[in-house]
């Protein structure tokens, strides 16, 4: 049974101070051990503060800020004159979110009045690695907004190097890249950028708005010669790379996961006729249909042409299947 949570002004200020630990990337395991307390009173105090401080739903930096009080700062400065841009730069995250937390708060936001300073041709023509990379990267682990012009991109905190990788040399450092805090969960990095243009492009490529429930097939419209780049992206966002034991015996296992079945079937069917890869069965794990392939010579295959001439790529992964075709005498 959970410890029933008495409330007070103590317990009111050392939920506060929990709540801005999970801010600050620490999870409830975490702050458990730190101050001494059950895993699960840890929990169960947050859960009773939240609705008194205001708090519905997933924390963010937003109830941080007010927390805190500094939320009133980034009020007094944008009625004192300083831009969204300008506050979003200071706070490290976009222009949007500093408007959505201000309009949270009652104020009316002026208007914008300029067009993104990102370069809104970026994806018209397909001519790079990191064009490519980058679009399958987006069908993986991207996400577009329905109602306004942001595009993200979503990876654990320490895989973000990569969003710096395509902020710098996709975006001319134009994105905003962020953290992004989840109650009991390791925080993620997201990389953010916005133009409406490059959303009505990424159209083209199959990204769309909540693409994961629409999207049945492998882009088409990306040249042959970069497409490796692309499958790399799809592999790095959602590609399965996982040991498990056969015959007492460490084995690798590739493969592809996404929600619509016809997606998974369309990337095996793909590697059958490029790389001659075994059709193998797909299976549905709960929350996804899933591909995979677990023989050493598929694997080298596999591995051989995603990252032929490659630059930028998941380096754990890479790692992994290095270290694993080096074990084997298949390097």
């Amino acid at each position: 049974m959970p410890r029933k949570i008495i409330q007070n002004d103590e317990n009111k200020e050392l939920a506060k101070a929990i709540i801005l630990k999970i801010l600050d990337n620490k999870t409830y395991i975490d702050i458990a051990n730190e101050l001494g307390y059950n895993k699960n009173y840890i929990y169960e105090l947050v859960k009773t503060y939240k609705p008194i401080f205001g708090i519905n739903g997933v924390l963010t930096k937003y109830h941080g800020l007010k927390l805190t009080g500094e939320l009133n700062k980034i009020i007094e400065d944008y009625k004192q004159g300083k831009s969204t841009e300008e506050l979003a730069r200071e706070y490290n995250v976009t222009d949007h979110t500093i408007a959505s937390w201000l309009r949270k708060e009652g104020i009316i936001i002026r208007d914008f009045g300029k067009m993104s300073r990102i370069n809104q041709n970026v994806f018209d023509e397909i001519t790079t690695e990191i064009q490519a990379y980058t679009l399958g990267l987006i069908t993986a682990d991207g996400s577009i907004s329905r109602k306004g012009n942001t595009i993200t991109i979503c990876l654990t905190k320490d895989d973000d190097y990569i969003l710096h990788l395509i902020n710098e040399n996709l975006l001319d450092g134009l994105g905003t890249i962020f953290i992004s805090h989840k109650e009991d969960t390791r925080p993620r990095s997201v990389l953010s950028f916005n133009g409406k243009h490059i959303k009505e492009t990424l159209s083209k490529y199959g990204i769309i708005p909540d693409k994961s429930h629409i999207i049945t097939q492998l882009s088409k419209a990306i040249p042959e010669n970069l497409y490796h780049h692309y499958i790399r992206g799809l592999f790095d966002g959602d590609g399965v790379c996982s040991y498990y034991t056969s015959h007492k015996k460490q084995k690798l296992r590739i493969g592809y996961c996404a929600y619509k079945k016809e997606f998974v079937k369309d990337f095996v069917d793909f590697l059958h006729k490029k790389l001659n890869l075994p059709v193998n069965k797909l299976f549905n794990t709960g929350g996804c249909w899933q591909c995979s392939w677990g023989a050493n010579h598929d694997i080298k295959t596999f591995y051989d042409y995603i990252y032929h001439d490659s630059t930028i790529y998941l380096g754990r992964k890479y790692k992994k299947i290095t270290q694993y075709l080096k074990n084997n005498n298949l390097s």
